[in-house]
């Protein structure tokens, strides 16, 4: 089979701002913004309910669906930031969910690869905005951006060109950061 490169359509919704949360801005604090992004979710329909801990690493994983959100069996401990971190990406999915309609945002998010780093790549890029947002320093960010291309080879990529992906990845998540 080989390697698989994004198609540009792919790359285009990848480097794609328009799932941004414009209110996100005036959100100064870990714990307003984590307030924010629930109160929006649950607007939109979606309960917000903690995974129960099991002997796979799956409860680990924040995971949406469709009228649920499943967070991380050990989302309470995480910090103030990371937390606000993780609702702001997950928050950008339902919104591209709204956008292409839930059977066929599920569908290629299961059976694409391609599609789902290209929706994924948006949802990363909400939270570092929303790190840069909160003021956390910018080696911290560095590091996040570093990790988040394996991240998505651990869990997403498979075929794809994974130099490829980690350039796109890399190249727009830094945008975000202040003086680029």
């Amino acid at each position: 089979m080989g390697i698989i490169r994004l198609r540009k359509s792919d790359r285009r919704r990848a480097r794609s701002t328009q799932w941004s949360d414009p209110h996100l801005v005036k959100m100064t604090t870990p714990e307003a913004m984590e307030a924010y992004v629930r109160t929006k979710l649950r607007k939109r329909g979606v309960d917000i309910e903690q995974k129960v801990e099991t002997v796979f690493n799956l409860s680990r994983m924040t995971t949406a669906y469709e009228d649920v959100l499943k967070l991380s069996s050990n989302f309470e401990k995480y910090s103030p930031v990371y937390r606000a971190v993780v609702l702001a990406h997950e928050a950008v999915h339902y919104a591209q969910r709204d956008q292409y309609g839930q059977h066929r945002f599920n569908a290629k998010y299961l059976f694409s690869a391609r599609w789902r780093v290209s929706v994924e790549i948006p949802a990363y890029r909400e939270g570092v905005r929303a790190m840069v947002i909160l003021g956390v320093r910018r080696k911290v960010i560095e590091k996040h951006i570093e990790s988040v291309p394996k991240s998505l080879k651990k869990y997403f990529i498979g075929a794809l060109d994974f130099k490829h992906v980690k350039e796109l990845t890399t190249r727009t998540l830094r945008k975000e950061l202040p003086g680029s």
